[in-house]
């Protein structure tokens, strides 16, 4: 005696398919049960038969129909899923391979991030701990021939506080000339004229008042 009732339903479903009648179906189902006809009626009542496993539009178009286009159940008792049209497969699998792709896309992202975080916070480390090997540069010196520094002088006077040494000859005219000229535009006396061209010849070097003495050191 078949005590799924689901499977029952089913199988009588296919009988009456078939084209047997619904009671004589049903008879042949139950040979012990001895009113087939309240049971059916029960389960219309119930809105269990036709069998609300299967749609009710196929029920409508397939009754009568061969066997062979009969819903089958499965091994549990309901009826097989049905089959997913091709197109619909091919928009899921789309669906899904794009989700995929962009979470491994924003994953490999994050990993990216973290691995240049802390890229960074070791460099810095590292750039923090290095001892400063920096060196400034000398402030840039202006082209072209500079007037010397000039050493102090006593209050009052002209007269420096650095001991000056004197110079004693002669030159050829005309560089005589230019020297005259020259010192003139400037502005500069004799000494300071001699300071001026001197520096400038020799590479601009450090004044004697620049210069750190012994007992200073």
């Amino acid at each position: 005696m078949i005590r799924d009732f689901t499977e029952l339903r089913l199988r009588l479903y296919q009988l009456c398919l078939q084209g047997k009648d619904e009671e004589e179906a049903l008879r042949e189902l139950l040979p012990d049960e001895s009113d087939v006809r309240a049971r059916l009626n029960r389960w219309k009542q119930e809105g269990l038969w036709p069998p609300p496993e299967v749609v009710e539009s196929d029920a409508e178009e397939e009754w009568g129909t061969d066997a062979n286009t009969a819903v089958t159940p499965s091994a549990s008792g309901a009826p097989s899923a049905p089959e997913i049209p091709r197109e619909w497969m091919e928009r899921i699998i789309g669906l899904v391979t794009t989700t995929v792709n962009a979470a491994i896309l924003d994953y490999h992202n994050f990993q990216n991030d973290q691995i240049e975080s802390r890229v960074a916070a070791v460099v810095d480390e590292k750039l923090k701990s290095a001892p400063d090997t920096h060196q400034p540069e000398p402030p840039n010196q202006p082209e072209g021939p500079q007037p010397p520094p000039r050493p102090l002088t006593y209050r009052g006077s002209r007269k420096h506080v650095v001991e000056r040494a004197k110079l004693q000859g002669t030159c050829d005219r005309s560089l005589f000339e230019l020297f005259e000229k020259d010192r003139r535009n400037r502005g500069f006396n004799i000494s300071q004229m001699l300071d001026f061209i001197l520096f400038n010849f020799y590479g601009k070097p450090r004044m004697s008042f620049e210069q750190t003495r012994p007992s200073e050191e």
